[in-house]
This record gives structure tokens, sequence and C-alpha cells, in this order.
């Protein structure tokens, strides 16, 4: 393995030190006998600092104490009339990554509760989460020179129009009780002009601090750069095969063998579509593909928290290709002992196996791996994977090589790994469900690797292959909560070739499965009666401890629409709460959010639901008391975002003092907070009917 250096310093090394250990599944990073000098996640506070709200990616916020479902002493505090949109948080591009949230942040003279939020135009924003005030923003572009990788450079428009930040960030601190230290960590991607003429996309993994914005010392890292067009200029590479150099791949393009015996990271075609895992004092950033255009392959590496010095690299499929590891935007899972969880998606899955079932060339795709720090491994002398991990067990399905021919696609990576508790510690669990709807139980100390005549693991639901899936396709991961495990799916396809997946099926509801003597039982204890479609991706819950549960999802028909938020009572799902449709002012929803994206997740912290949507973030919360509405206006004026000229009538809605909602009737337009505009201004001034 070698790692070349190009518009960055420092040296790759393998990591030193003695690798503590974790005191909790649901902690990210370092928790138990952690030292004030280690780099951790804080979790079972009022913080959101990782995707899906913990190390075992539970999904689950219980510190909530406003937020309520149902009761038997109170209804709900999540209904329209006490609930609803507050204001939202106006950004310069689309927010695919989970917005994260800090408790009470030292900024100037105050302490401050600050929601963070990255966006595909590679910048970082910091609100004040009470009232939409921006503290402040870091762009990562220089234009013209340094601009983000646009669609078209990809060839995919899965994400679209531009590409910069996607995956979810994670913030990591060293000392819990000061949250000046703490620091943010995400990869940037970016197009920069080359000395040699062209351009260039560029990945960059950023450590900036909280408070300000600034880049910690080392950063940014430079991960790997390939020019628009062409081969990589500098990068990560392991020895393997990869798809050959002189063997096109699918799609006709070169393959990423460099000639020499080493496969090369393709920073352009590679896709930091997961979220970022901190774990032990390393970030842990993974990337799959655009639209599965090679050439491409899983690839995890590991990142020194402190200097984000490179600590490990690892590849899921380095004698073939594909395998990516994007988990619908699924953070990789870490357990108590620092052992690392994911999916893989299509790719190369090698059945032929050396003495302990694993694969002899080292190919993983469609499969579940759970990795380990490997010692033995270094970049003088790595594995047929990389160094500094390796394989401690794996999943693959016995009928793999079905998963990805086309036209079914069903890879089993669009699923993001759950741990559940630890208890017994023979046999901790975790649960995940790919595109092809099975739901599969795993004991984490013997996960069942391959057999080509059948699944040897705790659960498969259902049991049968032939039998048709209680979920549909999955994209994304379930959330848990009292016992209960939350599952959302979308349509099942009807494909070409026959009813793989059962017969095409409208939306999908959200459905509960109680978790019963370290089973899942297989029929549901509840069901939403609203249906959620192909691009929804997983839930989210809060409590307060173990009461007052509410799960939550985003609901995302079409390309054009708006995110719907709803809420749903975590005891019986169909009983729906909220939803932000629902509530009229003028023939108006009231609490219309921003344009939906797809896999997006909502947030919630502090009796606020934060949603990441097209060019803003649309935050609810506790409706003030005598909040005044406005009827219907006549409006004319500039679009807030640009310079379009739009018209139309809506409705103006004071919620909080100085936050007016104002809704174009055409759906989409939304002005709020510091960006009202000067006409409804005056008309405000004037009275207002």
């Amino acid at each position: 393995m070698r790692f070349t250096r190009w518009w960055a310093r420092g040296e790759s090394r393998r990591r030193s030190g003695r690798w503590a250990r974790l005191g909790g599944v649901v902690f990210l990073g370092w928790c138990g006998a952690a030292t004030a000098q280690d780099v951790h996640v804080v979790v079972g506070s009022a913080h959101i600092m990782t995707y899906h709200n913990d190390n075992a990616r539970t999904g689950r916020y219980d510190q909530e104490s406003y937020l309520a479902g149902p009761t038997p002493t109170g209804a709900s505090t999540a209904d329209k009339a006490h609930f609803g949109k507050v204001f939202s948080l106006p950004v310069d591009g689309d927010v695919y990554a989970q917005p994260l949230f800090l408790a009470g942040v030292p900024i100037g003279t105050r302490n401050i509760d600050v929601v963070y939020v990255a966006t595909q135009r590679d910048s970082v924003y910091a609100f004040d989460a009470s009232n939409g005030h921006e503290l402040w923003r870091k762009s990562f572009l220089n234009e013209p020179t340094v601009t983000t990788i646009k669609s078209g450079d990809v060839s995919c428009n899965n994400i679209d129009p531009e590409v910069g930040i996607t995956g979810t960030p994670v913030i990591g601190v060293t000392d819990e009780r000061d949250l000046t230290t703490g620091t943010l960590y995400f990869v940037t991607k970016t197009k920069e002009t080359i000395p040699a003429g062209g351009s260039a996309c560029v990945q960059r993994l950023h450590a900036i601090d909280v408070v300000k914005g600034d880049e910690r010392p080392g950063s940014p890292k430079l991960i790997g750069s390939q020019t628009i067009g062409g081969g990589p200029i500098q990068t990560v590479s392991i020895r393997g095969a990869g798809t050959g150099l002189d063997v096109p791949s699918d799609d006709g393009k070169p393959g990423d063998n460099d000639g020499n015996g080493n496969v090369q990271f393709f920073a352009l075609t590679q896709n930091q579509r997961a979220g970022l895992l901190l774990s032990q004092g390393v970030v842990y950033v993974s990337w799959a593909s655009h639209c599965d255009n090679t050439p491409y392959h899983g690839w995890l590496m590991g990142f020194e928290a402190k200097s984000l010095a490179l600590a490990s690299v690892f590849n899921t499929t380095p004698n073939s290709g594909r395998g990516g590891i994007w988990q619908s935007g699924a953070a990789p899972a870490a357990d108590a002992a620092g052992n690392l969880y994911c999916s893989t998606g299509n790719g190369t899955f090698d059945p032929e196996l050396n003495r302990q079932r694993h694969p002899k060339r080292g190919d993983y795709g469609d499969s579940i791996l759970k990795l380990g720090v490997d010692p033995t491994t270094t970049p003088a002398a790595p594995s047929p994977n990389g160094w500094g991990l390796k394989v401690v067990d794996y999943f693959t399905p016995f009928d793999e090589t079905s998963l990805g021919v086309a036209p079914q696609d069903f890879d089993l990576g669009s699923g993001g790994v759950l741990l559940l508790d630890d208890a017994p510690a023979t046999a901790p669990l975790l649960v995940l469900a790919g595109k092809k709807g099975v739901i599969y139980l795993l004991n984490r100390n013997l996960m069942g690797q391959f057999h080509p005549d059948g699944d040897f693991i705790a659960q498969r639901i259902p049991p049968q292959p032939w039998d048709v899936s209680i979920l549909g396709d999955v994209f994304g991961m379930p959330a848990v909560y009292n016992s209960t495990l939350y599952f959302a799916g979308a349509p099942r396809r009807n494909q070409a070739n026959g009813p793989v997946n059962g017969p095409e099926s409208s939306p999908e509801p959200l459905k509960g499965f109680p978790i019963q003597g370290r089973r899942i039982n297989p029929t549901p204890s509840s069901s939403s009666g609203v249906g959620f479609a192909m691009h929804t991706h997983a839930p989210a819950i809060s409590s307060n401890g173990n009461q007052a549960g509410i799960v939550w999802m985003i609901r995302h028909d079409d390309n054009d629409g708006p995110a719907i938020l709803h809420a749903f009572d975590a005891a019986d799902l169909g009983r729906e709460l909220y939803n932000s449709e629902d509530a009229q002012v003028g023939g108006m929803p009231r609490d219309r959010a921003g344009v939906g994206l797809k896999f997006t997740l909502p947030m919630i912290a502090k009796g606020r639901v934060f949603v990441g949507t097209k060019g803003e973030v649309t935050v609810y919360g506790k409706l003030t008391v005598g909040a005044k509405t406005y009827p219907q206006m006549p409006y004319k004026g500039p679009y807030i975002t640009d310079s379009e000229a739009v018209s139309g009538t809506g409705a103006a809605t004071a919620t909080t003092p100085g936050s007016i909602v104002y809704t174009l009737s055409n759906g989409v337009t939304t002005i709020t907070g510091q960006a009202i505009g000067a006409a409804i201004k005056q008309w405000l001034a004037a009275g207002a009917p």
C-alpha cells in the first residue's frame, strides 16, 4: 500500500499506542474510562454528534422533555395545535447530510444551542437553534478556481445539480465539559483548476472547531485527486488486481489498476455517501459510487482524529470491483470493543473460501462485514484488503449471485447496520435489511459467513427465499425503542423478469416489530396508515427515557414536492400525531417544508425537529401561544435565494417574535427569519389585514 502527498502535508503512518476500549455500545468513539485527552462523542445527553444519534445507530433521542406522545395523564404535545414550523434556515445548497446539534456552546458571552448544517455547495453553517440566527458560515470553495463537482462531471444525477459535502459529518470532543474542544469532521469534494491545464476532482477530510469554524492543525487532509476525464494524480492505493488496467470496466472506462499491481482510489467516481464514524480516536470514512459508474470499490479509511494522519485502509473488492459502502447514507456502526460494522452493495463475492471460510481473494460484495483493528498489517506488509483493518467475521446471503443481476438490483448495501444491546455478551445481535426487503438478524460473534445451500444465521424474515417480503425495498435502516424495531420500506418493484420481491405494491407503511426472546416477531405490533415511497430513509425516535415515545419520519413522494414530516405514537403507529401538510392557513399548508431530498433523516433535539431539504433546513417546534396568523395577501418581489422574480398569493404566519413564514401559492418558496423580503416588511408595518 502507498499514500502520496499532494497539496497537503503529513505522511501516512500506522496508528500507534494502545487501542482504548469503549464502555458501551451506544457510544461512538470513547466512553467508559475515557480521559480528557481522548477524542470522543458524547451520548446520553442533549447533544446529537453523529448520524442516527449514537454508535449503535439506534436513532433514539431519549432526552426529550417537551415533545411527547400520548401518555395516561395527558395528550401529545406534538399535534398541530401545539407544534409546527417555527422558522427555516436558508443555506447555499442542498442538505443531504443529517444536521448535528450541540447544547450550550460558548460563543461570545453566551452559551448557545447550535445546529450544524453541511451543504452540497461545500459549505458548513452554524445556526442558533433557538431563533435561526446564523452564527457563522464557512465555504470550502474559492471560485472560479475551486468549485463544486457538477452532476455532469460524474455522469449521474442522483445528486443534482452539484456534489459537495454528502456524508453526515461527526463531532468529537476531548473534554465533554468544555465544548470549545469540539471538532466537526467532514469530507469535501471539489473541482479545481490544475497547473497542467484542465481540472481535477479533489476529496479532502476537514476538521474544524465548533465555536468559530476554523480549521484545526493538520486540516484539511488530502484523500485523493483525479483529473476530470482521466486518472488519479495523487491517491491512496493497495495491492490487488482491481478491475484491470487493460480490461475496460462494464461501462467502457479503463480499469483502476495502475499496471504495477496497485488498485487506486478514484476521487471522481468514488462517492462519499455514508455518514462518518468516530471510534476509539479514529475518524472512519467510506465510499461507494455515483450511479454504479465504474471503476469504483467499497473503500473504508481511518484517520487519527487529532492529527488526521492515515491510520488504516480497507478495500472490499481488491481483486475485482464494486462492493460500495453507501447504506443509503447511513454511517458504519461500532461496538463496545471497537469493531466496525457495515454492508456492501452489488459487487464481486469470491465463493472460493479459505480454511477460515473467508474469500481467498478478499472480495466481499453484497455482504455484512465486521472489521477489527489489525496491528499485524502495515503499508509495507498489507493484507489483500489493505492494512490496519481486517475482516473479523462476515455474512453473505446464500443467494448473493442473484442480488445484483440486472434488472433486479437487490443489493444488500442499501441498508445500514443497527446494533442491538450486548446482553448476553456471548450473542450480541445486529439487524439489517436491504433492497430485497429481507430482514437479517445476526449474532455478532457468529455472523454466519457464506453457505451456498442456505443462511445459517439467528433469524431470516421471511424464512424462505420464495416468500414475499414483509417490508418492500429498504433504503436506510431501522430504529429501536422499548424492544420494538421500526422499519420503513419502499414500494416493492415488479422487475422485468418477474416479481422477485413480491407483486408491485403501493407505498409501504412504517411498521413496528416486537423483539421477543432475542427474536423478531414477524407480525408487526402496529403499522402506520401512511405509506412511504422509495426515497424514504429511516425513522428517528424521541422520548423522555422510555416514556412518551414518538417515531418521526420524512416522506418524499416525488422530485419536486415538499418534504413531509410525520410523527407517530411509538406505542401505536396507527395513531398519527402530526403531519406537516395538515394544518391549513388561507388554503395553504401552514407548516410546509422545503423541497424534499432522497434519504434524508429528521434530527430531534430539545423540543425542535430539523429537516434538511433543498436549499434550507426547515425547523419545527413548540408554537407560541397566541401567535398571530395573517390571511392571504398578494405579493410580487424577488425570490430570496436568487434574482428570479416570483409572483403569487400566500399566507404569512407569525409563530415567534421576528419570525414570519410566508409561502407562495406554488407551495415552493419560503421566506423566513432575517430573509423576510422588503415588501412583506412594508405589508406588516402597515398593519396587515
